[in-house]
Order: C-alpha cells, then sequence, then structure tokens
C-alpha cells in the first residue's frame, strides 16, 4: 500500500472511471473514508456516509472532520451523504443524495460498527453484545441489496 498522505501531497484528479466504488459508512469524522482514498487513489472511488444529519452537526461533533470532509469533496470529488443509517441501507432514500442507485458498490465497509452509547451495558452484557449482534444483522441484510455481483460486504 502507498500508505497516507497529507492533504498538501494528495492529488488534485479525482480516482479513474474504472475505479472500484467503496461505499462507507460508520466512519465517525471519516477520517477512515479519507485515508482510504489516499491509500489507493487510482483503484477506488469511496462513497463516504454518515448517520449524522448535517455537515454543521458532523462537525460540532467531530471538529477535524470539517478538514476532512473538504478534502473529500473538493480534492477526491467524494461527496459526503449524510443521514445515512447503515441499517437501512436499502431504503430506497437512503443513499439518494449524488444519484447513487442500489446495485452499484463492490464493496461496502462499516468501519467501526457498535451502538454508540457504553450506557446501554449497565449490567448486562449478554443483552449489550445481543443488540450489536441485531446492529450487524440489519446492517449486513441492508448492505447487500446495494452491491454489484460479486461485491463484498
Amino acid at each position: 500500500g502507498r500508505g497516507c498522505r497529507d492533504a498538501e501531497e494528495s492529488p488534485t484528479q479525482p480516482p479513474s472511471s474504472a475505479a472500484m466504488d467503496v461505499l462507507t459508512v460508520g466512519d465517525g469524522d471519516l477520517s477512515f473514508s479519507l485515508a482510504l482514498q489516499r491509500a489507493y487513489p487510482a483503484a477506488l472511488r469511496v462513497h463516504p456516509s454518515t448517520l449524522v444529519a448535517t455537515r454543521e452537526e458532523l462537525v460540532s461533533t467531530y471538529p477535524d472532520s470539517a478538514r476532512v470532509v473538504d478534502e473529500l469533496e473538493r480534492v477526491w470529488k467524494c461527496p459526503v451523504r449524510y443521514g445515512v443509517d447503515a441499517t437501512r441501507l436499502d431504503d430506497a432514500n437512503s443513499l439518494t443524495r449524488g444519484g447513487r442507485q442500489k446495485d452499484n458498490f463492490a464493496l461496502v465497509l462499516f468501519n467501526h460498527p457498535h451502538l454508540g452509547d457504553l450506557s446501554l451495558v449497565a449490567g448486562d452484557e449478554g443483552g449489550h453484545a445481543d443488540r450489536h449482534h441485531a446492529l450487524l444483522a440489519h446492517y449486513f441484510h441492508s448492505a447487500r441489496s446495494l452491491l454489484k455481483v460479486g461485491g463484498a460486504v
């Protein structure tokens, strides 16, 4: 792999038309999406998404994400999709931004699948594990509807 580069070293050309389309979900500040695009600029076209509803909310939650989103969108021409629920990717409205249609992704990557709320553990580790199992089951089910033939989750 080529490793990550700083924004100053990033090429100004977006990925080629032959690049593999990769949808990322559950990426917090979107730094994983950016690192992936930087590491494989010719081979991948990353489609970053977040459950967060707006750019403003994303930046409020993750202050460094402003720089990340700017580079993804301006340098790499990777528009960020907001309000995307990883458990409802098969919902026709989840990925309407940017005109993305179903069955277009070679890969759908969930960077760090978790419920995000440690208070849910509250002495009930078994129940917490069951909720995580349900999260993953819903993600896998919804993600497969977006894959190209031969695609992977």
